[in-house]
């Protein structure tokens, strides 16, 4: 465990350390000095904590200023409430009831450029159907390998939302009507807590916008290929002739 459970409060900002998890009583969180972490360790048994208010001290030996009363209602608060009252005591901010506002993970950025992968199957896939030679399931293969990628990438995108304690998130199984649906439901859900949740999303309907005008350009000059080579080949048939 990377430092000592912080328990003396200070009127400077609070130190990086283990505190409670705001969000559950049986785990440490790692506070970074700013923020919360997504690192976690389980709780040690500790001695149970005296409370404050019933030690009979004498009033010159216990100034007020030795017993916060926020350390005094952690250590008396119920146990689902305790890890709250502790980090506050502590100065630590508290963390959102449902989660972060982090929304950007790997797997939400690879779906957003999925749109190219699906175009480059598309027609790697009506290649291969033209010639009788190739197998069938290979050019099945080449249009249901953007498909799998998508629900994959999905299931991890939820796992790490989850990780980030995001309590509401989309489906993924939204992802098995492709990247796009899975990515409008997720900046749907994402919407209130996540600024720019919905960058992904944009960014995958302007990547299929241009993919669409790549995959139209590329059909237009694969077509004029064609047509040379078979103008060639019917003026040198000419010329044999």
């Amino acid at each position: 465990m990377r430092g000592n459970l912080v328990s003396e409060p200070t009127t400077d900002a609070p130190a990086a350390g283990w505190y409670p998890d705001p969000s559950t009583d049986t785990q440490l969180r790692w506070y970074n000095g700013v923020e919360w972490t997504d690192e976690v360790a389980p709780v040690t048994p500790e001695e149970p904590v005296t409370d404050v208010a019933a030690v009979d001290v004498p009033d010159a030996y216990a100034p007020a200023a030795y017993a916060p009363t926020a350390y005094v209602a952690a250590a008396s608060a119920p146990a689902a409430s305790a890890p709250a009252a502790y980090a506050a005591a502590a100065g630590v901010p508290a963390m959102a009831s449902d989660g972060s506002s982090r929304w950007g993970t790997v797997s939400v950025w690879l779906l957003a450029f999925m749109p190219w992968l699906s175009t480059i199957s598309l027609i790697a896939a009506g290649m291969m159907s033209i010639y009788p030679a190739n197998p069938d399931w290979w050019w099945v293969s080449a249009l249901l390998l953007p498909w799998v990628l998508t629900v994959l990438l999905a299931v991890l995108d939820v796992q790490r939302l989850k990780q980030w304690l995001h309590t509401n998130v989309a489906s993924w199984a939204w992802a098995l009507l492709g990247a796009p649906v899975y990515l409008i439901a997720r900046h749907v859900v994402l919407r209130p807590r996540a600024r720019f949740g919905s960058a992904p999303m944009w960014v995958a309907i302007i990547n299929i916008a241009l993919a669409v005008v790549a995959a139209g350009l590329a059909l237009l000059a694969a077509g004029a290929l064609v047509v040379y080579v078979i103008a060639e080949l019917d003026r040198s048939m000419r010329g044999i002739n």
